[in-house]
């Protein structure tokens, strides 16, 4: 398809990547929102949100970056005005 008509491929190709993107645009945010939502429950708890507790009070999380998950709690704390904590990432 792609030497037999290239244009049309190349018009395949783009929606095929469109599509992608915003499929993954949307799965990161419902796992932004479970974050958030775990986060909130450690704080009502009395815990301090790590991003390895946060990531340990999702039941099944999609992601398992601690990485990923200390970028999405960082804005939170700032919200909140928590302190953030250096070892976040090494507990």
């Amino acid at each position: 398809m792609r030497e037999t008509f290239p244009d049309l491929w190349r018009a395949v190709h783009e929606r095929y990547a469109k599509h992608a993107r915003e499929a993954r645009r949307v799965k990161l945010q419902a796992f932004a929102g479970e974050v958030h939502r775990a986060f909130v429950e450690l704080r009502r708890q009395g815990i301090y949100p790590t991003a390895r507790l946060v990531l340990a009070a999702i039941p099944q999380p999609q992601y398992r970056s601690l990485e990923m998950v200390a970028d999405i709690i960082r804005p939170a704390r700032n919200e909140l005005s928590i302190e953030s904590c250096e070892a976040d990432l090494a507990q």
